[in-house]
């Protein structure tokens, strides 16, 4: 084998391990944790006159292979709204 080719084989290996451990980014709220700040909160500064406010919102997905259908994806969101 030449050493090109070794070398090729090496970057695809290391890309395709990094495929299963690398996240775009991370969350930017935790699910089920609310901050003390945001439940005291009685009104919006920015706009008094609101009725809420939508403290965060981002979604996660998934692609995952499927016996009976193949590959498939699952979009899991969060949403995260102050009523006042």
């Amino acid at each position: 084998m030449t050493v090109n080719l070794i070398n090729r084989i090496a970057i695809l290996l290391l890309f395709c391990c990094n495929a299963f451990i690398v996240e775009a980014q991370r969350n930017p709220m935790r699910f089920g944790r609310i901050d003390d700040q945001d439940l005291q909160m009685t009104a919006y500064t920015a706009d008094s006159s609101a009725n809420a406010l939508i403290l965060g919102d981002f979604g996660n997905i998934q692609v995952v292979y499927n016996n009976t259908t193949g590959w498939e994806y699952k979009f899991t969101r969060h949403l995260r709204v102050k009523i006042f």
